[in-house]
């Protein structure tokens, strides 16, 4: 029984990655395609979105599948020939999807950076124009009714020995 359940579970493995191979051929191409048909494409993506490149890897799988269960095969062999077929189908799945996506990413990537860089250079470019926002002259502290003043301030400088964590012992630097 345990020589047949390698077996049967890359077998498993394997229809499994033939539906996901299936859902990718019939909807996620299918976007993909209509969603690239303006603009130019890497050659890996043209190679993963062609016609013939899914179903070859998927149909070459399968049959090495298929094969491993002809009597005149070794169990060992078998076990080998099923795992071929899994990693062929899994392989041809994984390159189209990771090829046809790069590009939708690429671009997502350089819009993000050049909004990221612009916000970030509008910014400095505001900072000049704000007045300053310091919160010991702008806010009160509620029980003085004078400025708000760091606590560093409130409770007096601390001595050489003491530390604003108790299990560390260092000499905090006035500013």
């Amino acid at each position: 029984m345990r020589k047949h359940a390698v077996l049967f579970t890359l077998t498993v493995l394997e229809i499994a990655g033939l539906l996901l191979t299936t859902f990718f051929w019939f909807v996620m191409r299918r976007d993909l395609l209509g969603t690239y048909r303006a603009g130019a494409l890497p050659l890996a993506a043209e190679i993963a979105l062609s016609t013939w490149f899914v179903p070859a890897t998927s149909v070459a799988g399968a049959l090495t599948v298929a094969a491993a269960f002809l009597p005149w095969w070794r169990t060992k062999t078998r076990t080998y020939l099923a795992g071929a077929g899994l990693v062929c189908t899994m392989f041809g799945l994984a390159f189209a999807i990771f090829a046809a996506y790069a590009p939708a990413f690429e671009r997502l990537a350089r819009v993000s950076m050049t909004a990221s860089v612009l916000a970030a250079d509008l910014d400095r470019h505001l900072r000049l124009f704000r007045p300053r926002n310091d919160p010991a002259t702008t806010l009160r502290s509620p029980r003085r009714g004078g400025p708000a003043a760091s606590r560093h301030k409130q409770e007096g400088p601390r001595g050489s020995g003491q530390s604003a964590f108790p299990s560390k012992v260092a000499p905090v630097r006035s500013v």
